[in-house]
């Protein structure tokens, strides 16, 4: 609990207070990261106002919101859940307990979906129909629908809450999206005809129980496991069936935009090699891990 100093409850004051309390994490730059986000999100203070007005005096009830968001830091609760927004790609999109948090390195496969479709020559692709398989909080799908606004969007997922939250966000971001549940892993999907769409891409599950081990508290105790985690003896499960229905539903030449399991770049572009797909590519992430492949359907 947060005592008041003799000086009062200043923002300077506080702002030491709440980073030096945080138990979370050892490291200073995300205590540091971590504090600002709070005060930016949950009391309107900038990192700019911190600074020229340090001895703006906060309220009772400021102090008791930060003192119950201390408490859910320090039991490992994401930030994001507690300010119920985060960004991506530059706009601001709301999550809640039950949806993924978007990555950072998600934001990399939007950039490179963006310079493949800009680079294209065949207008049937270059303006199609793209559609985010397994959307989440539409992340992906808002953040595409705001650079193609020529294009139709479509995103799917299976969660309702995720749709929820999405549809929430593409309002925000005032972007027309069609918006469908879906299960990827049955063939019963109405709502898409075969060859109707010039690009798919998903951020699918992929993470395997064994690396489980490798993950951040705040991850495996909070964020959905569904959207995370697959069988170990089956780790590309969902790429499966989106190589089979990717094939499907996208128009000669169109393509297929994926993040994946690091560990397992070469089985998921022989995966797609398999199924009959052309021009595989793998690209690395901002930590130089394999993170995504592009395959396309072939002209003929």
């Amino acid at each position: 609990m947060y005592k008041p100093h003799s000086k009062g409850n200043t923002v300077l004051e506080v702002h030491l207070w709440f980073k030096s309390s945080l138990t979370c994490t050892e490291h200073p730059g995300e205590r540091s990261a971590i504090t600002n986000e709070i005060f930016c999100r949950l009391l309107g203070i900038a990192a700019d106002r911190r600074v020229t007005e340090p001895d703006v005096i906060l309220s009772a009830s400021d102090i008791d919101r930060l003192t119950k968001a201390l408490e859910r830091l320090n039991k490992y609760e994401p930030v994001q859940y507690i300010t119920g927004i985060t960004e991506f790609d530059g706009i601001p999109i709301h999550v809640r307990p039950g949806v993924l948090i978007p990555r950072p390195e998600t934001e990399e496969l939007v950039r490179w979906v963006n310079g493949h479709l800009h680079d294209q020559l065949n207008d049937r692709i270059r303006h199609g129909t793209i559609l985010d398989m397994g959307t989440g909080s539409g992340c992906i799908a808002i953040a595409l629908a705001s650079r193609f606004s020529g294009n139709r969007i479509k995103a799917c997922d299976i969660s309702k809450v995720s749709l929820e939250v999405a549809k929430h966000n593409a309002l925000l971001n005032k972007v027309d999206i069609n918006f469908f549940i879906c299960d990827l892993m049955k063939d019963n999907t109405s709502e898409l005809s075969p060859s109707s769409l010039g690009c798919i891409v998903s951020n699918p599950p992929y993470v395997t129980e064994s690396d489980k081990s490798e993950m951040a508290r705040n991850v495996l105790d909070y964020e959905p496991g569904e959207a995370l985690f697959v069988p170990e003896n089956d780790p590309l499960i969902f790429y499966r069936q989106i190589a089979k229905k990717a094939f499907e539903w996208l128009i000669p030449g169109g393509c297929v935009f994926l993040e994946i399991n690091e560990k397992l770049s070469g089985e998921t572009m022989h995966l797609f090699e398999s199924r009959g797909f052309a021009d595989i590519a793998c690209r690395r992430d901002i930590h130089d891990k394999d993170r995504f492949i592009r395959a396309r359907k072939p002209e003929q």
